[in-house]
């Protein structure tokens, strides 16, 4: 509760730790740390759409990178340490 975590090669599908972090932001509310995701960004917008709802309930954004273009995630890495 007092740290922001950044995910990394994780899905965050529905599974224990996304619905603890649902579970842990409707009894805390906004006092949460935001948390922050590297994820690819799907090809169809409304599965970008439903993913960033889903992770909003969780105080979780996620940072896009486009499809396929993997050393992305190697350069917002950087970003993050600069």
């Amino acid at each position: 509760m007092s740290y922001s975590f950044l995910f990394l090669g994780c899905s965050l599908a529905m599974d224990r730790t996304v619905l603890t972090f649902m579970k842990v932001a409707q009894e805390v509310g906004g006092d949460l740390p935001h948390h922050y995701a590297i994820f690819e960004c799907p090809e169809d917008p409304e599965a970008r759409k439903v993913i960033d709802e889903r992770l909003a309930r969780c105080h979780i954004t996620p940072l896009w990178y486009p499809e396929g273009e993997y050393d992305y995630v190697e350069r917002i890495l950087q970003l993050l340490l600069d």
